[in-house]
């Protein structure tokens, strides 16, 4: 699957849903047999044939106020930082990592 599909499809299908945040180069990234779509409201799960399998949506907007990236990606692990300044830590399957 390549990039330009995958933007040609988050414009035709997923930008009414998912806007597409001003500091993000990418939006679509590969994630565990399938891809994970950040958006100002919701994070999405897809399977390699575009089904949904989870969504995460925070207290408030997944953008930062002070310039730090709000969407991050290691290993297994998804960051992730609202408005207000509360951290997320998501697992593979959408679920809230807390300490």
């Amino acid at each position: 699957m390549s990039i330009p599909f995958l933007y040609e499809f988050y414009r035709c299908f997923l930008s009414a849903f998912i806007p597409l945040p001003a500091k993000l180069t990418t939006l679509i990234d590969k994630f565990k047999n399938g891809y994970v779509v950040y958006g100002e409201l919701d994070i999405l799960k897809l399977s390699p044939t575009f089904d949904i399998e989870w969504s995460f949506s925070g207290e408030d907007i997944f953008v930062s106020q002070d310039g730090s990236m709000p969407f991050q990606i290691a290993n297994d692990t998804i960051y992730l930082s609202d408005w207000n300044g509360r951290k997320y830590t998501i697992d593979r399957y959408g679920k809230e990592i807390t300490e």
